[in-house]
């Protein structure tokens, strides 16, 4: 079975780095989404005898001409035609129509290999954009903490200071900063607790932050290499087949009787026969134009996910560049701030610039905070592109 082996070739030629192959190993061992997936290998695995064996032959008894008299249903001598026979029948189908359906079949198992290879390939991305949103996260609530703490310091100098209308307004608006600050801790713990429960759901175990290795992601064009694209080729030529195998059905099947005749008083017998279906009400026609649509669909299913894929590449791609431009300006932002800051520092030690020395280090933190959602969109969406390109190893 191909998907045995695809977990091995992952492993073997390393596609996803060391960091990930205890990751890769709890998913091949756990994800209920990946075992579901191979039990779809398997059953078309065992669709391919299905396809290649004859069907079943019948076989029946039974006796003719009981007489219904009274005196004569349970004679069985009175004439040639009582018989007591035994029959089998068996219904022939040429090898070219076989030998289609078997092509069907080994296309589809073709196609459930390469969703399965798509399936780990979705699932790692998914598991690597959890860890990083958590790390960032977690860099946030840093942040965030150091923020607290400064705003605590300022509420702490307005408390002690002249209570002036002034200094109660500024109070007032550095407890409504605390606030603030803390909903957005709220908020990030909640981000962070949904996002473990998804990783426990994906693989099966709790969440344990791991290191993963981004310089080596794929963004080459080539989209028609892809696991996902090649299930749609897989398809194309599931459908183009049953086009081919509705011509051969015009020419019908045909079944062999044969059946063993036995009589009391008279000779025995048997009877040999050829049954053959009459392709008289145009079904067979009506089969292989249906097969012609369906065809004609796959392909324009496979080209509308060659567009959609190129579409996402472009929009990933610009997104991309604009968060590292944007990213290139906030750093100038934080630089200046750092200057500001020092300056400040080195030059304003009067208590009553306190205030505005902590107010700038509260922007340089929100710009920080920007700085790593940054980061972290810009990861994300690096992995989304490295997704939809990454080639198939089957």
């Amino acid at each position: 079975m191909l998907y045995k082996g695809l977990f091995f070739i992952f492993l073997a030629v390393n596609i996803f780095g060391d960091s990930l192959d205890e990751l890769l190993i709890q998913l091949e061992k756990n994800s209920s989404l990946i075992q579901a997936q191979k039990s779809i290998v398997s059953a078309k695995q065992k669709d391919i005898s299905i396809q290649t064996n004859y069907k079943n032959p019948k076989l029946s008894f039974g006796v003719n001409d009981i007489m219904l008299s009274k005196d004569k249903y349970n004679k069985f001598d009175l004439e040639p035609m009582q018989t007591q026979y035994i029959a089998i029948s068996q219904e022939i189908e040429d090898g070219d129509k076989i030998d289609s359906k078997k092509s069907i079949a080994l296309y589809a198992l073709q196609k459930e290999n390469f969703v399965l290879e798509d399936l780990y390939y979705d699932l790692l991305k998914q598991l690597r954009q959890i860890n990083i949103q958590i790390i960032k996260s977690k860099e946030i609530l840093s942040l965030l903490d150091k923020k607290i703490l400064n705003l605590n310091t300022l509420k702490k100098y307005f408390i002690n200071t002249t209570s002036s209308m002034t200094n109660i307004s500024l109070l007032s608006k550095a407890d409504e900063k605390i606030y603030k600050a803390k909903e957005q801790k709220y908020n990030l713990l909640t981000k962070i607790d949904n996002l473990q429960n998804r990783f426990s759901y994906i693989l099966g175990e709790q969440y344990n932050i791991f290191n993963d290795d981004l310089n080596n992601l794929n963004d080459q064009e080539e989209f028609e290499l892809t696991p996902k694209y090649k299930a749609y080729e897989m398809d194309k030529n599931i459908a183009k087949e049953q086009v081919t195998y509705a011509k051969l059905e015009e020419s019908p099947n045909f079944t062999f009787n044969f059946s063993y005749n036995r009589r009391e008083s008279f000779d025995n017998y048997v009877n040999v026969g050829i049954a053959i279906p009459l392709p008289i009400y145009g079904t067979e026609e009506e089969k292989v134009i249906k097969t012609n649509e369906l065809f004609r669909k796959s392909t324009f299913a496979e080209d509308d996910f060659l567009r959609k894929v190129k579409m996402k590449y472009e929009n990933y791609k610009s997104k991309t560049l604009f968060l590292k431009n944007s990213l290139n300006d906030i750093t100038l932002v934080i630089e200046s701030l750092d200057s500001e800051l020092s300056y400040s520092n080195n030059n304003f030690n009067d208590v009553s610039n306190t205030p505005q020395i902590i107010e700038n280090r509260n922007k340089k933190i929100d710009f920080e905070i920007r700085k790593v959602q940054l980061l972290e969109q810009i990861d994300l969406s690096r992995l989304e592109i490295d997704y939809i390109t990454r080639k198939s190893k089957l």
